[in-house]
């Protein structure tokens, strides 16, 4: 999959595509398809600005699962 491909899936948003995929001896066992975009949020009476994350496509493999390869990879994107 191209990360051009994957803009389709946010046309509206602002911001930066981030996809990531876990691998597990060369095998795909796990990706996660999101976007970074910073907006105005209102907090404490004034307005700041704050990163909001929206994820497109969250996948583990069935095997893999229970495994911490979820949280890893939503740690990823969030950090990244």
């Amino acid at each position: 999959i191209r990360p051009k491909d994957l803009d389709i899936s946010y046309p509206l948003l602002k911001g930066e595509t981030i996809d990531l995929v876990a691998k597990v001896d060369e095998r795909v066992v796990g990706f996660i398809h999101g976007r970074k975009e910073k907006k105005m949020a209102f907090k404490d009476n004034n307005w700041v600005e704050v990163e909001s994350i929206y994820l497109g496509d969250f996948r583990v493999d069935k095997s893999m699962r229970r495994s911490g390869i979820a949280t890893q990879l939503r740690n990823a994107i969030i950090n990244d």
